[in-house]
């Protein structure tokens, strides 16, 4: 029994099978060879660590972790 496929659907699943094991190896390559992302200063991101007042609540613990 022969099953009809386009070859349309096979050509478009092979683009995207090589699409996606080339991003992938693209980003091991460039893993490995160092390289790192770095946001620009507009997309960080800055917390206060200061309790507020009136509260006796110890957040050593939680900025360790957060830290980590």
């Amino acid at each position: 029994m022969r099953v009809k496929v386009s070859f349309s659907k096979v050509r478009n699943l092979i683009l995207v099978f090589v699409a996606a094991v080339g991003i992938f190896v693209g980003g091991y390559e460039l893993g490995v060879k160092g390289y790192q992302v770095q946001l620009t200063k507009s997309l960080q991101v800055n917390f206060s660590r200061q309790v507020p007042p009136n509260d006796n609540v110890d957040f050593s613990l939680f900025w360790q972790v957060w830290d980590t």
